[in-house]
């Protein structure tokens, strides 16, 4: 990583995405502590690992290593981050996505809502299915709903749907484009037919499931139309 950081391509990089601060072991491995990449992964690989010297944190480690100077960067997971680097985070405007069910699949913990709901740029993602059920984004949201509703209260629906719409694509770095409906900007829309909807769309959006998706639209194609899609199944 610090050959890539001093190489002149990376002013070829609209985005630097890193996975970030997932697990305590990985703060261990940063310290220098007893950890268990050292105990049991590393041997699994086969090959010589370099370990750095010790830092307080990974964001630390690569706020050191000069990761985040001149280039937009998302963080993913950021289970593991402080409320100070948190605002370090928000201060040099980068993006953090949300992996709340892969954080609970390997039993990492729960990432911190009630700061990280304060970010603009907060996205949630899936993960992959090597650590998830499924990638199924309604699904993720859900959970996240539920784990952020004892921390931010009434706040946790908004805060859910924001950060599968508006915030996810300022997570990316790309809420000139999409994120939201605006004269514009991409017609990127999902229209959800819920049988029980609530007085708040918030949490009508977040109690539906893939069976309630009625159309999906992606710069302004409809890609799926239950209504089609019944036809060809007919």
């Amino acid at each position: 990583m610090s050959r890539f950081l001093q190489n002149e391509d990376r002013q070829f990089c609209d985005l630097l995405p890193e996975h970030l601060a997932e697990s305590r072991e990985e703060v261990r491995l940063l310290r220098r502590e007893p950890n268990g990449f050292e105990t049991k992964v590393f041997p699994m690989i086969e090959r010589p690992i370099t370990v750095p010297e010790p830092h307080s944190s990974p964001y630390r480690y690569l706020e050191n290593l000069g990761f985040f100077d001149g280039t937009k960067s998302t963080l993913v997971h950021a289970v593991h981050v402080s409320p100070e680097e948190l605002r370090d985070i928000a201060q040099r405007d980068i993006g953090v996505v949300l992996c709340p069910r892969s954080n609970f699949f390997l039993k990492v913990g729960e990432p911190p809502v009630r700061h990280i709901a304060r970010l603009k740029r907060v996205g949630i993602g899936t993960d992959g299915l090597s650590s998830n059920y499924n990638l199924d984004m309604l699904e993720e949201m859900r959970f996240l709903h539920l784990i952020s509703a004892k921390r931010l209260n009434q706040d946790a629906a908004y805060f859910t749907v924001y950060a599968a719409t508006l915030g996810g694509a300022r997570a990316l770095f790309i809420e000139d484009r999409t994120g939201s409906i605006e004269v514009g900007k991409e017609a990127d829309l999902i229209f959800l037919d819920t049988l029980f909807p609530s007085k708040d769309p918030y949490h009508s959006v977040i109690s539906s499931d893939r069976g309630d998706v009625k159309l999906v639209m992606v710069r302004g194609e409809i890609i799926y139309s239950r209504k089609q899609h019944r036809k060809s199944s007919a």
